[in-house]
């Protein structure tokens, strides 16, 4: 697509007479971005699959950290929010470790990763709720 699009661009430039000084360069580097991807595919999708992982360990961490203060607070949602934290954790450290997680499976974690998180906010939100309420009384 990047190919596509920056020729499209060299194309449109000199065919269309569309004099701009920025529509030159960036199509040239749009062709070399695609070529880049074209030969490194294996590597940016290893690139791509490690921040994914990190940034769902990231989360859980994050959300466990939430539970232990809801845990302090003497909120009965907190065990639901330790677990989800550990899932995620362990979803990410599954993506980490599995070289060989096709993309498949990381969009199946990722959307239960996003899900989890939808719970662990919708969560978050209804005890902050009530917690302002009960330091406004």
């Amino acid at each position: 697509m990047c190919i596509i699009n920056g020729s499209l661009k060299i194309i449109s430039y000199f065919f269309l007479g569309k004099p701009d000084t920025y529509t030159i360069p960036i199509s040239v580097i749009l062709i070399i971005l695609g070529i880049i991807i074209m030969l490194y595919t294996t590597s940016i999708i290893s690139f791509f699959r490690i921040i994914i992982g990190i940034w769902i360990i990231y989360s859980g961490i994050i959300n466990l950290q939430t539970a232990i203060v809801w845990k302090d607070y003497k909120s009965k949602i907190w065990v639901i929010t330790l677990i989800l934290s550990l899932v995620l954790i362990i979803a990410g450290i599954y993506i980490l470790l599995n070289t060989g997680v096709i993309v498949q499976t990381i969009g199946v974690i990722i959307v239960l990763y996003a899900i989890i998180n939808i719970i662990q906010k919708y969560i978050f939100m209804k005890k902050t709720d009530k917690h302002i309420e009960i330091e406004k009384i």
